[in-house]
């Protein structure tokens, strides 16, 4: 049962960012391809689960019968909205040969790093301090005000996404949701490789990154960092596709991306100064509002809890009764 109801809870942590995610591309009126469509609308809709999760926390609402009904509704609505919707045009073909050999070497990894994920989650990070937050953040059904740690003052946009999951399959419910982005992430450079005129190259590409052991152990533990290279490679290819008319609101889409990046791993800021340089600063307003609609409230948070927004560094800049500069 343990695993089964693991599956449950990634799965149905994973329709939600999908709905969540359509909502917010038809918002936008973004046009993408077949398979970008369903891979930027994960992307995307984890930044607003994540985002909707961290305000229910700040008012301890976090509860599963919240999460249900909220998570129900959005999974309706956006099948409801997506009726009589015209099939949307599939990208440049991957020679025949090539879509074979990826598919295989594709599923035989997955179907590995699945079964792994579904196990008991025993990774040290992982088991340790990201679902020790979601851990403590369910029992709390919010944030706990009287807990500090270096760990807990860190953003925990990834664990926000987690505790959807935990809140009905546990651990291993949460290390599968990780286990979604680093199977998103080989999928968004074969869609890369194939719009820009060299399929093979994105997919030789996309097997290798996906085949890596680093990348296998760390994708299939309730870790961060697949999702983080997800999520800037996701703004990276963005950019890329929409350089010639970079409207505000492919930049939007972009910030909201770098800044759940930013919300996920502290070192992951560079990637909205980076959209900016590569940009040449156009549409800059729109992408600082995207990326502060998501970093903003783990800044506010810890100003008001730790007197600090960059806890737990930049003590000196901040001084506060947590930490010193030289702890």
């Amino acid at each position: 049962m343990t695993a089964i109801t693991a599956i449950l809870g990634a799965a149905f942590t994973v329709g939600v960012c999908l709905a969540l995610g359509s909502f917010l591309l038809r918002w936008l009126k973004l046009e993408f391809c077949r398979l970008e469509w369903t891979l930027f609308a994960f992307v995307s809709g984890s930044a607003c689960l994540s985002i909707a999760v961290f305000g229910l926390c700040a008012i301890h609402q976090a509860k599963l019968p919240v999460f249900q009904a909220g998570g129900a509704g959005a999974i309706g609505g956006a099948l409801w909205q997506a009726r009589g919707t015209a099939r949307r045009k599939p990208l440049p073909a991957l020679p025949r040969a090539w879509t074979g050999l990826f598919a295989i070497i594709y599923l035989l990894f997955f179907a590995c790093y699945f079964s792994n994920a579904a196990a008991p989650e025993i990774s040290p990070d992982g088991s340790g301090y990201h679902l020790g937050n979601v851990a403590r953040d369910w029992r709390h059904h919010g944030f706990d005000w009287d807990y500090h740690s270096i760990y807990s003052s860190l953003g925990q946009g990834m664990e926000m996404l987690f505790l959807v999951a935990f809140s009905i399959g546990r651990h291993p419910a949460a290390a599968m949701v990780h286990m979604t982005f680093q199977a998103t992430l080989p999928l968004l450079m074969v869609c890369y490789g194939r719009r820009f005129g060299f399929p093979r190259v994105g997919a030789f590409a996309g097997l290798l990154v996906y085949a890596c052991p680093v990348v296998g152990i760390a994708g299939i533990s309730a870790y961060n960092d697949l999702a983080v290279a997800t999520l800037i490679f996701a703004g990276f290819y963005i950019v890329e596709v929409n350089y010639a008319n970079l409207c505000y609101k492919t930049m939007f889409l972009c910030g909201l991306l770098g800044g759940f990046a930013y919300a996920v791993k502290y070192t992951a800021w560079l990637t909205v100064p980076f959209a900016t340089g590569l940009t040449r600063g156009r549409r800059w307003w729109a992408l600082c509002l995207g990326a502060a609609a998501m970093a903003g409230p783990w800044m506010v948070r810890n100003w008001i809890w730790l007197r600090n927004p960059a806890a737990p560094f930049l003590n000196s800049w901040f001084p506060n009764p947590y930490w010193t500069a030289a702890a």
